[in-house]
């Protein structure tokens, strides 16, 4: 059985839209239910500190520390990363708050050094919020990209057959 080009088009745009539009709700739904953990419920771990390395080529770059022979590794901006590993050094005692991560090692939300804080929790907190808000907008667009895709596939037909119906 042939299909038709009409049909195939159309196939693909419900495809296409559904794709669109599945990516941009399950981007909404991240950014509105996967909030940072409070401080209270993250793992502490105490330990020494054996191994630090910083990757400013990649981006995002990240801060890599080993902590009892565990990696961790936090994500952000070039300069604090700078300042974060500057402060760190390899046979110190430190503070690690983490959360567990499904791809990876764990998240770090705080280091203290010390007692004193390397990474603060707040700062950390902020910057998660500040990139579900800013993915939010992106997923309204996949969103709005997907019910055009669904759109243009059920109108298709009728275009073309006011395009390719002579007059």
């Amino acid at each position: 059985m042939r299909i038709s080009p009409v049909r195939r088009a159309q196939i693909s745009l419900v495809v296409l839209g559904g794709f669109f539009a599945t990516v941009g709700i399950t981007l909404l739904a991240l950014a509105r239910w996967s909030p940072p953990p409070p401080l209270a419920s993250l793992e502490k771990r105490v330990g020494l500190l054996t191994d630090r390395t910083l990757r400013m080529r990649s981006r995002p770059a990240s801060l890599t520390l080993v902590v009892d022979g565990e990696r961790l590794s936090i994500q952000g901006d070039d300069d604090r990363l700078r300042a974060m590993y500057s402060m760190l050094r390899n046979g110190d005692t430190v503070a690690v708050w983490t959360s567990k991560s499904t791809i990876g090692p764990p998240k770090i939300w705080q280091v203290e050094r010390r007692g004193r804080p390397v990474v603060r929790y707040e700062e950390r907190r902020q910057r998660d919020l500040d990139l579900n808000t800013r993915m939010v907008p992106f997923a309204w667009f996949m969103v709005v990209l997907g019910v055009v895709g669904f759109s243009a596939a059920a109108a298709w037909p009728a275009i073309m057959r006011r395009r390719w119906t002579p007059s």
